[in-house]
């Protein structure tokens, strides 16, 4: 996370999974992302702009559900 290279994270894994029922003109999906709910920051950066060392991060997207329907015609 800087070029010193003194900030990381632990090792994590992300895990998705989509499932997809075709009825003819209907296409329904069921999808998960991030179901082991890992905890992770997405990026970060080391700031002295406040006259002192912060670190800042952005946090992962917690675990997410969804489900989609396509209708053909």
């Amino acid at each position: 996370w800087d070029e010193a290279n003194t900030c990381d994270q632990p090792f994590y894994a992300l895990l998705g999974a989509h499932a997809d029922y075709d009825f003819g003109s209907v296409i329904v999906s069921l999808w998960g992302r991030n179901l082991t709910n890992s905890r992770y920051n997405t990026f970060a950066v080391l700031s002295s702009a406040a006259g002192g060392t912060r670190f800042f991060a952005q946090r992962s997207t917690p675990i997410q559900f969804g489900l989609d329907l396509n209708i053909h015609f």
